[in-house]
């Protein structure tokens, strides 16, 4: 047996190496069930939008099922935001087409130089915002592209071929709207909790964090944990708009969530004050305190405590400590 593992010293890993590959594609020939789910939904509407495309006899049907799975996400959430800014996008971009080509009707120079103009514009202006705002604003400029391009040669039709091109989009994302409701039902309570789960793990990353960063001396290794502090809190700021979306307009759960991760950057900008005044590694924690905002150096210090005003001894016989 000890020649055979001296002979043959990779096999292990070879095989470790190959199951980890083969692993990798678990989703194909062991998806789970949110994956089974997600990929039955997505087809059933794609299908739907398919057929009332074909129905309503559009030029080019086959842009409904492909809005519906561009549309789709494994979030509700993330889902109606994409959804809601590619409408605004398309809207935006028809207007667009439809005043170039009626700006410049024989004029195909100026036409084509404010098209790029136009697309230039919408892409600088995508840079400066996050999430699916950016991304309806880049959708405008090709969508004006699309719709332009497709009229050159009727410039009559301009109207109808933008009039078609958000029939599309709005049929797409109204199928992909109705399927998900019907298979995600209790949608609100599951949002509530999976957002309550992700604050309290944030907020426990956070108090974990802090201390250690007030015990680090290193610049290098100071600044890379908080960074990634920073982008842990700024990641979970970006999700909380997708649960606000799934829990509804009327309700504030999302700004509450907002508030709660200001207070943590305001204490990661404290232990940052700290760090200054003080270069050197603070003391350890206290170990009587057991809860997680009770761990910061110092903390018994802190929370002990102190007497309001100073008494000195009265008697026949004291003196003040000054005389």
């Amino acid at each position: 047996m000890g020649g055979q593992s001296t002979a043959f010293p990779l096999h292990g890993s070879v095989d470790t190496g190959l199951l980890r590959h083969i692993r990798r594609f678990s989703w194909i020939y062991a998806p789970s069930l949110a994956d089974l789910g997600f990929a039955v939904r997505t087809s059933c509407a794609a299908i739907l939008s398919l057929l009332i495309a074909m129905w309503m006899e559009l030029d080019s049907p086959q842009w409904a099922p492909l809005t519906v799975w561009v549309v789709a996400q494994s979030s509700r959430g993330e889902s109606l935001s994409k959804a809601r800014w590619r409408i605004v996008g398309t809207l935006a971009g028809g207007v667009a087409a439809i005043t170039l080509m009626a700006a410049f009707p024989q004029a195909p120079v100026m036409f084509f130089t404010c098209l790029a103009l136009w697309i230039g514009l919408c892409c600088a202006l995508a840079t400066l915002l996050d999430q699916y705002r950016a991304y309806g604003l880049v959708l405008t400029g090709f969508t004006s592209a699309i719709i332009a391009t497709g009229a050159i040669l009727q410039p009559d039709d301009v109207f109808a071929v933008s009039v078609a091109r958000s029939s599309y989009i709005i049929l797409g994302v109204l199928c992909e709207a109705v399927l998900a409701v019907l298979f995600m039902p209790n949608m609100v309570e599951r949002t509530r909790a999976q957002l309550q789960a992700r604050l309290d793990d944030t907020f426990q990353a956070t108090c974990a964090a802090i201390p250690q960063l007030l015990g680090m001396t290193a610049p290098v290794a100071r600044q890379a944990a908080t960074g990634r502090l920073l982008d842990r809190i700024m990641a979970f700021s970006g999700q909380i708009e997708f649960a606000a979306l799934e829990l509804g307009p009327r309700n504030r759960v999302g700004d509450h969530a907002r508030r709660a991760l200001a207070g943590m950057l305001v204490m990661l900008a404290h232990a940052r004050a700290l760090q200054i005044l003080s270069p050197g590694p603070m003391p350890a924690p206290c170990p009587r305190m057991k809860r997680p905002s009770a761990r910061w150096p110092h903390g018994c210090a802190i929370m002990r405590p102190r007497p309001t005003r100073t008494t000195w001894p009265r008697g026949p016989g004291s003196r003040l400590p000054w005389r």
